[in-house]
């Protein structure tokens, strides 16, 4: 049986406090394989998952030890897997040759990093043939690199306003870049962080801002055969007015899947994904603003809905040639409790220019959202609800201090 091969499988699931990490580290127990979780953070939360067979505090990525304490890790527990994250990746760059039997989806070093990329990704579209699908429906884009000047007021204005300036961990120089996304509400704003961001940054991306709220194609693809579908639209972000899912749904949004798949295809990714959109719902149409080539943070809305991304990728790793999963088995919200949709309730109460009426239908709507039983929360997963209890003695134990 498969279940009893995918016991004799040790998985390491990296960063275990953040709450797709969660998802896979329940994931893959759920599935039978025998899962190691690891966090550099004494309180994370998928050190205590019931699914997690055994649970280590790691060392942080920026400290020497880490690749020591992978290492042994490695050799005493006889890994065959390890889902990785960003910052795992980053870690392991300038060794990436050394942990690729182990990675599953794409061991192509530069198609790895080129993904975890956002200027790289926008320059591949950019730089596409002018009857390609990837020029269209993205944001007006400017790619700045250490060699330009910072562009004129005149090409920042083409753009529009506000303007996102944004640098990714792998094109900054220094910790204290990692991952820079700032927001200038004039063109001269704009040029100004340009210029202050260029002497520690090897790629900057500048773009136009879109409307919508949050949506996501979420993708398993394997040796070039799609194996996991899911969509998912967000109807609570935190702030309010967008950021962090806080309330989700899925559904079935065709053209977004075929833009993302056309993406996938351009890029030569090869594994999970979550294909990042705003979703304008009055015009009816959508922009892709990036891909997270890892597993994500909604992933509890597949779980609950029969998609297990992560038990798919890995038994397709491992040659258990899984069955593909192209649909949910059926249609449900998932709720990101505390803090995400308490923060979502807090911002849009905060805010003087929402009316009072919707203010208060907001606060009181946070708390019925608790008496709804079609609502799920991803914390509130079957035989591991403890999870959520010890999120929740947390956040109150913070917002009390």
């Amino acid at each position: 049986m498969v279940l009893d091969v995918r016991q004799n499988k040790t998985i390491l699931v990296v960063e275990a406090q953040a709450l797709g990490m969660i998802g896979v580290i329940r994931g893959l127990g759920t599935a039978g394989y025998r899962v190691i979780a690891a966090s550099c953070h004494e309180d994370a939360l998928g050190l205590q998952s019931n699914f997690a067979s055994e649970a280590y505090v790691c060392p942080s990525y920026d400290s020497g030890d880490y690749l020591v304490w992978l290492n042994g890790i490695l050799a005493e527990k006889k890994i065959d897997a390890i889902v990785p994250s960003e910052g795992f990746l980053l870690a392991i760059q300038d060794h990436f040759e050394a942990y690729t039997s182990l990675l599953p989806g794409n061991v192509d070093k530069a198609t790895t990093f080129k993904c975890l990329s956002k200027s790289d990704v926008f320059h591949s579209f950019l730089s596409a043939d002018d009857q390609s699908l990837v020029k269209h429906h993205i944001p007006k884009t400017i790619v700045v690199t250490a060699a330009d000047e910072v562009p004129t007021e005149k090409d920042l204005a083409r753009l529009g306003l506000p303007i996102w300036i944004k640098v990714d961990a792998c094109h900054a120089r220094g910790v204290d870049n990692f991952g820079t996304i700032i927001k200038a509400d004039t063109q001269e704003d704009a040029a100004r962080i340009i210029d202050e961001l260029l002497p520690a940054s090897e790629k900057i991306l500048v773009q136009s801002h879109e409307v919508g709220v949050k949506a996501t194609v979420n993708l398993c693809v394997h040796q070039g055969v799609l194996l996991a579908r899911s969509e998912c639209v967000a109807t609570h972000e935190n702030p309010h007015t967008g950021g962090l899912t806080a309330l989700r749904h899925n559904w079935v949004q065709e053209a977004m899947f075929e833009d993302a798949m056309a993406r996938i295809r351009h890029l030569e990714w090869d594994g999970v994904a979550m294909m990042e959109y705003k979703w304008d719902a009055v015009r009816q149409d959508f922009c892709f603003i990036e891909i997270n080539s890892r597993f994500w943070a909604g992933l509890h809305v597949d779980l609950f809905t029969g998609i297990n991304f992560p038990q798919i990728q890995l038994d397709a790793f491992f040659g258990f040639s899984p069955t593909p999963v192209l649909g949910a088995a059926r249609y449900l919200t998932v709720r990101s409790t505390l803090p995400a949709d308490f923060g979502y309730m807090m911002s849009k109460v905060r805010d003087r220019k929402v009316v009072l009426r919707t203010r208060l239908m907001t606060f009181f709507g946070f708390f019925g959202l608790f008496l709804n039983p079609f609502i799920k929360s991803d914390l509130l997963f079957p035989g591991d609800r403890k999870l959520y209890w010890l999120q929740v003695k947390k956040f109150l134990g913070e917002l009390f201090r």
